[in-house]
């Protein structure tokens, strides 16, 4: 069967549709329909459920992975299930939506208290983006203030209590935050500048282990080993290496780093420009642990040259700069 939009999901079903905009079903991992393809909309497939609106429906329920339905049509907003549970949004509770956590026959496990949940990611662009087994959790202070914290949908607690401006889910024991106290810093998005606060990294004790000053967006790194730490949104923007405990293990120098575990090795690219005029050349080589192979300078020497030096600051080349500095008289 060809579709022509598939969102994955836990890897035994996909929910799929015609295109964009068409009504929506539910697929097995071999393509076959689980479903009809009837739905006004369906969320990404969690711990056994998936949540669904029927055609015209304002609210929301759950069916299993086989099309049955689990739990009736009941809420305003359906979120991914975990190992215990869902986030959802209640219907008109006190005149708003608030959210609470459901258990797996539909009753409340904690009642609605919550003024927003769902997305659990802290992405370049704010608060998007799911993670499996987690939830944001938001309380809002005033008509203009939210603080935003994290629960554990396998578990059934809070992990971190809603005391962020944003918040978001890097590993199990680690999580990107923003709070009152972070600078903000000017970034560009979409080529014009703009204001965001600063980024830092929590443990799930609370314990702040990089603190929201130098860097706007953390992400794992594809090894799982470190922590990806940018300067600013978009490219190029210099990154720095954390290891999980919050130790700094290469400094912002670089627009790319690239950790090759296999080979033992840290390689920093420099990256200038974007899309069809971006370069990428390779300017220093690390250990695992960040001490440096080789590196790169720049040195003043009536113009500026770019100087390698190995890990103990030796000169490798050019020895002396100045002789790959144009003579001014030359051509005059």
């Amino acid at each position: 069967v060809e579709f022509g939009e598939i969102d994955a999901g836990a890897g035994q079903v996909m929910v799929v549709s015609k295109g964009r905009g068409e009504a929506k079903g539910l697929a097995d991992a071999k393509g076959t329909l689980v479903t009809a393809l009837k739905y006004d909309w369906m969320g990404k497939p969690g711990v056994d459920l998936v949540a669904f609106k029927e055609a015209g429906a304002k609210l929301c329920g759950y069916m299993d992975f086989q099309g049955k339905t689990v739990i009736p049509p009941a809420f305003a907003e359906c979120n991914p299930f975990g190992e215990k549970g869902a986030m959802v949004l209640a219907a008109n509770v006190e005149g708003k939506n608030k959210g609470g956590f459901i258990g797996r026959d539909g009753k409340w496990l904690i009642e609605p208290t919550y003024a927003s949940v769902g997305d659990a990611k802290l992405s370049s662009m704010g608060m998007l983006g799911n993670v499996p087994g987690y939830s944001h959790i938001g309380v809002l202070q005033n008509m203009f203030l939210a603080y935003y914290g994290v629960f554990d949908l396998n578990k059934g607690v809070e992990v971190l209590k809603p005391e962020y401006l944003q918040v978001g889910v890097l590993t199990d024991n680690l999580f990107a935050f923003s709070d009152l106290a972070s600078p903000y810093r000017t970034v560009r998005v979409f080529g014009q500048p703009s204001q965001v606060r600063a980024v830092g990294v929590v443990d799930a004790k609370g314990k702040v282990l990089i603190k929201p000053d130098e860097y706007t967006y953390f992400k794992l790194d594809a090894s799982g080993r470190y922590l990806s730490a940018y300067e600013a949104l978009g490219a190029p923007a210099r990154v720095a290496l954390y290891d999980l405990d919050g130790k700094q293990v290469v400094p912002a120098r670089w627009q790319e780093l690239e950790v090759d575990v296999a080979r033992g090795a840290i390689f920093g690219y420099e990256v200038q420009g974007t899309g069809d005029d971006m370069s990428r050349s390779l300017r220093a080589l690390y250990r695992l642990d960040g001490t440096p192979v080789f590196d790169t300078v720049i040195v003043k020497a009536g113009c500026d040259v770019e100087q390698v030096r190995n890990g103990k600051g030796e000169v490798l080349w050019p020895i002396d700069p100045k002789e790959y500095c144009e003579d001014p008289d030359v051509g005059a």
